[in-house]
């Protein structure tokens, strides 16, 4: 509950955004495919550009931040974009029925104990990052404000023409 109330307070105050140069170590830990099967996200992400995002079937941003990289997918995925969602609900049931709701083209996980929310240093959902095929954190973004993303869109398009 007061991580519901957190997120909500940082959710009014709006998003953080920027650039970043962490490496997020892909073994390891517990990601599940919403159908309950391990899965690794070192396996998820090979040879492309991701966009991980973090998200909660609770969560109202998130509920809109998910159709908007949807969209980035269906824009870019042919030139070698990968988004995965990554629930971090406390129940895969949760996940599912949100999922089940919507009609979502995404790739969803589930963050059983929450260990790649903290292994990003999360504080909030959404929280949504750039990953190279390394595990190194190209742009990370906690919240999601309505609308186009301009830099993080120009930054997709500049990683894909360069994998060329």
């Amino acid at each position: 509950m007061r991580l519901k109330f957190v997120v909500l307070i940082f959710c009014l105050l709006g998003s953080l955004r920027g650039q970043a140069s962490e490496t997020v170590e892909l073994s390891g830990g517990k990601l599940q495919s919403l159908n309950g099967a391990p899965t690794s996200l070192k396996a998820e992400i090979r040879g492309k550009v991701v966009i991980l995002d973090l998200w909660a079937s609770w969560c109202g941003p998130c509920q809109e931040s998910l159709p908007y990289y949807e969209g980035l997918k269906n824009r870019f995925g042919a030139q070698g974009l990968q988004v995965i969602a990554v629930s971090v609900d406390d129940t895969i049931k949760a996940a599912n029925d949100f999922t089940d709701k919507r009609k979502i083209g995404l790739r969803f996980l589930w963050d059983a104990e929450k260990d790649l929310y903290k292994r990003l240093n999360a504080k909030a959902v959404p929280t949504m990052v750039v990953l190279d095929n390394t595990g190194k954190v190209l742009f990370r973004e906690q919240g999601f404000l309505k609308g186009s993303n301009e830099k993080l869109e120009q930054l997709i398009a500049k990683l894909l023409s360069e994998k060329k």
